[in-house]
């Protein structure tokens, strides 16, 4: 139990410090929710099978009962966002890049809100709905958390600007800025 709360009491930090970085506002339930996905994932508790895409994912949820659906929707969501946050970089070397990742996780998200508004897992609705329509500013976050305090090497500049182009995270256009890539603005220098 110390190890999970040592995780929760660093990933809630690095993800207020991201936050505010990036000055992305969530409520409550929003901040809990990632901070206890990036615990969940570091102790390897969310499994994600790399032999299920995440097409097929969103297929077996579609066609499954309300339950098991609102479990599979919100288990592609979870895998899209840390996902396209933790290992963005990785995802443009692949078919299948970061705009496919965003935009599945905002959909899985967004029925998840869908289906919980009629069942006893109301109080999702308002969760999901937050997490689906701020989801490219979740995966700013997320990178920003992965990324730890280092300034980018040159390989990481690329994926900054990838980042940027596709989620217009803040996170990734201050950074681009302090390297003098963008203007502080946002636009290119």
């Amino acid at each position: 139990m110390q190890q999970h709360e040592e995780l929760e009491v660093y990933f809630e930090g690095r993800l207020t410090s991201a936050l505010a970085n990036q000055g992305v506002v969530l409520s409550d339930e929003g901040r809990g929710y990632l901070t206890q996905l990036l615990v969940r994932s570091a102790k390897a508790e969310t499994h994600f099978e790399a032999d299920v895409t995440l097409a097929e994912l969103h297929m077996q949820a579609a066609q499954s009962g309300r339950g098991e659906a609102l479990s599979m929707y919100r288990k592609l969501g979870d895998r899209a966002l840390f996902v396209a946050g933790w290992f963005s970089e990785s995802l443009e070397r692949r078919a299948v890049g970061l705009s496919y990742y965003t935009d599945m996780g905002e959909a899985a998200y967004d029925r998840v809100s869908g289906l919980a508004s009629v069942s006893p897992l109301r109080d999702w609705t308002e969760l999901f709905g937050e997490l689906a329509r701020r989801f490219g500013e979740c995966v700013g976050v997320v990178a920003e958390v992965s990324d730890g305090d280092d300034e980018p090497k040159d390989r990481d500049v690329l994926r900054l600007y990838e980042l940027w182009q596709k989620t217009r995270s803040p996170y990734a256009a201050r950074r681009l800025a302090r390297l003098g890539i963008l203007a502080a603005g946002g636009g290119a220098a």
